[in-house]
């Protein structure tokens, strides 16, 4: 027997909702029952209810019980064996710049810049078909996280866990992030198109930007800023730890306080997008704003799109198969054969058929 696993277990929660149905449905029927015995005597029942209606109303029930059943399993993705897919790849390589620095824990964006980042960048690559991406991290210091790959789930995993404590030390150095992801253009393809996508709240503080941005000029490598972040800016949360003494036992406990200055007040992180803007527009690329509450990263996949690419075959992947469409067609069959059996097994009916009884013994 094929191991059987779910794409989906978490689904396995909408059972509980579908055996309140079903359950709602016996309840109904069986005070159907008791109320037609309540308004005709036995004889009339004998009449009204036809056999083998018992044991057919028992199927019923039991049709109704199997879909149900198939339905949770159904939503589950129920998966097993192999089935070899072919990953087509476009020769277009795109390298993903992600700003880690402590302003992008900034709250002026919901939930924090660098969530927002991460939200759009998660969106971005959902919608891209076969580029190889790659992923490079920078705050004060910067290094490749993610090297160039087509596997899109492998790479979000790992996306979804960069943070700020990556690189200990603090700042903002995007020209040596800049050169960091020339680098790593420099060993693709000569001939595949190139992107970068860059993802930051555009504090720097270096100060050959541009000069790098020239470079991938030349190169023929465009750059597609993100800002993220306000004009009014934010403050850069941070957590304190307490030590408090409360009898024999010590505890610590954390305090949420922001980033201070020198004059120990909360530090506001603004958000800057002159160097953005600059930087897209020396490599012939595109500037996109990332509106609070709104993703754009649909508009950045189109842009990318727009580059001609030529599609060749990649290599041969296997991966588990889905099972869902033989349950989705056990659930259609079980419903037809349910809605197929006769009329006068169903209670409901019944009721009607006595009303009909009833009225033609009203005297005239």
């Amino acid at each position: 027997m094929p191991d059987i696993s779910f794409k989906n277990p978490e689904n396995l929660i909408f059972s509980i909702f579908l055996l309140a149905y079903f359950l709602l449905l016996v309840i109904s029927e069986y005070r159907s029952f008791r109320l037609l015995r309540k308004i005709s005597t036995g004889a009339v029942l004998q009449k009204l209810q036809k056999p083998p209606s018992d044991w057919l109303k028992a199927l019923r029930i039991v049709f109704i019980f199997a879909s149900l059943l198939s339905a949770v399993v159904l939503v589950m993705r129920p998966q097993w064996g192999e089935e070899k897919t072919i990953v087509r790849k476009k020769n277009i390589d795109v390298v993903f710049l992600l700003d880690i620095s402590s302003s992008m824990l900034a709250l002026d964006v919901k939930p924090s810049r660098l969530l927002k980042a991460k939200l759009e960048m998660d969106r971005l690559v959902s919608g891209l078909q076969g580029q190889r991406i790659a992923l490079v991290l920078f705050s004060a210091s910067s290094f490749v996280y993610v090297p160039f790959t087509t596997d899109y789930k492998a790479f979000l995993q790992l996306a979804t866990q960069a943070d700020v404590d990556m690189i200990s030390y603090r700042g903002t150095e995007l020209d040596a992030a800049l050169e960091t992801a020339l680098k790593l253009f420099e060993k693709t393809r000569a001939d595949n198109h190139k992107i970068l996508v860059l993802l930051s709240d555009g504090e720097d503080h270096s100060q050959g930007v541009i000069e790098v941005a020239k470079q991938f000029k030349k190169l023929d490598i465009s750059i597609l800023s993100l800002g993220i972040g306000t004009k009014k800016g934010g403050n850069i949360p941070a957590k304190n730890l307490l030590s408090q003494s409360t009898g024999n036992k010590n505890r610590i406990q954390a305090k949420k306080t922001y980033l201070m200055d020198e004059q120990r007040k909360p530090v506001l992180s603004k958000f800057q997008d002159e160097i953005l803007r600059d930087i897209a527009t020396v490599t012939g690329g595109a500037y996109f704003y990332s509106l609070t509450g709104e993703l754009v990263a649909d508009f950045i996949v189109k842009h990318i799109e727009t580059f001609q690419s030529e599609t060749f075959l990649g290599e041969e992947n296997f991966k588990l198969a889905d099972r869902f469409q033989l349950f989705a067609f056990i659930f259609l069959l079980l419903l037809i054969v349910e809605y197929l059996l006769p009329e006068n097994i169903i209670l409901p009916s019944i009721l009607k058929r006595a009303k009909k009884f009833f009225a033609k013994k009203k005297p005239v």
